[in-house]
This record gives structure tokens, sequence and C-alpha cells, in this order.
């Protein structure tokens, strides 16, 4: 649970810096025209906190509905 809170941190940073969800942040980068490699690295940093967000609450989700049933 403590690892989910610090990557909600991490999402929650990333959406306040740039005043958008991360869809909205791939759109803007992919249709931009010029390259902003900060913004590039932010978008794949982003990335992978959201997919660790939700396989980890996958498997704390799955985990608990073992453990309902036993």
């Amino acid at each position: 649970m403590i690892k989910l809170k610090q990557i909600n941190k991490k999402i929650k940073l990333f959406e306040k810096k740039y005043g958008q969800t991360l869809v909205q942040f791939e759109n803007k980068i992919k249709q931009s025209k010029n390259e902003d490699f900060e913004e590039w690295d932010n978008l794949i940093e982003w990335e992978a906190y959201n997919h660790f967000q939700e396989q980890l609450t996958k498997t704390i989700n799955d985990s608990r509905n073992n453990n309902h049933w036993r």
C-alpha cells in the first residue's frame, strides 16, 4: 500500500506540473511540431508510473478477492 501511495504521489505531481491528465499530455506531445526532450522524458516516466499503478492496483485487488473467499 505504501508503494501505491508513492506512485500516486508521483502521478499527482505530473498532473499538477502540466495541469492535465496523462492522456491529455500525451496527445499534446504527439501533436506538437516542436520536440521538447524534457517533456518526452516526463511522458515516458509518467506512463511508467501509470503502468505501475494499474498493475499494483490489480495485484492488490486480486489479493483481496482471493482472501475474501477463504
